[in-house]
């Protein structure tokens, strides 16, 4: 309703034009799974409601809303976090960029190490 105008939107169309097919694809691809992401955390954070099944065999074992589980109260307060994972790797391996980066990062280590091992081994032949 303010008298300023909205900056035009062309500037993201012409980047858009700017790229491939290929990496617009992969652009609305990686927009359209960081939505589906969002709406997914957005269901779990929601807590169940009193009229889900598995709330009411719940009640009927005992349970109490914010109540630790177990026969003493001793065990999960909280479910079970979930992680959302896009690569078809198995469980038990990480994201293959977070593999990429750990292998890069052990390799620029031991480079490191080694020239300070040779800048030491330097230094006792000069002295």
């Amino acid at each position: 309703i303010s008298g300023k105008k909205d900056p035009p939107i062309s500037s993201s169309k012409n980047k858009l034009k700017t790229l491939s097919w290929q990496e617009r694809r992969k652009l609305e691809r990686d927009r359209k799974q960081k939505e589906e992401d969002e709406q997914t955390l957005a269901k779990v954070e929601a807590p169940i409601p009193q009229s889900n099944i598995g709330f009411k065999l719940l009640k009927q074992m005992g349970y109490t809303s914010g109540a630790a589980l177990g026969k003493e109260g001793l065990g999960r307060a909280e479910p079970v976090g979930i992680e959302i994972r896009r690569s078809r790797a198995g469980i038990g391996l990480d994201d293959p960029h977070k593999e990429k980066r750990k292998k890069e990062e052990i390799i620029a280590e031991r480079k490191r190490r080694k020239e300070e091992d040779l800048m030491q081994d330097f230094g006792l032949r000069q002295k």
